[in-house]
């Protein structure tokens, strides 16, 4: 893929979540299994005790504030949509726009 290719599918990616960011959070919410699940695979005494936990295409921080409920004491939420940040401006969270390249 050229480089200008990649900066269009970026672009088209951010748009596309940007859209959705209204919604995405009063729709996307974790539930019971999912919070057990996490629980069966991520012990909270471990996470308290953790550093940073990167929250990587975290839309509308769910899993981030789940964890801070947890006691996580930094986690930090990556999206690469501005629009689904600022849906979570009201979480003590850090949030950076961007992805993972």
């Amino acid at each position: 893929m050229t480089a200008a290719a990649e900066i269009r599918c970026r672009r088209e990616k951010r748009e596309f979540f940007d859209r959705l960011a209204a919604d995405w959070r009063r729709e996307n919410h974790l539930t019971a299994a999912d919070r057990d699940l996490i629980l069966s695979t991520l012990s909270p005494s471990e996470l308290a005790r953790s550093g940073p936990i990167l929250d990587l295409g975290g839309g509308a921080g769910r899993l981030a504030g789940f964890f801070r409920e947890l006691g996580v004491r930094l986690p930090l939420l990556l999206d690469i949509s501005v629009r689904m940040l600022k849906e979570v401006a009201s979480l003590p969270i850090p949030r950076l726009q961007g992805d993972a390249h």
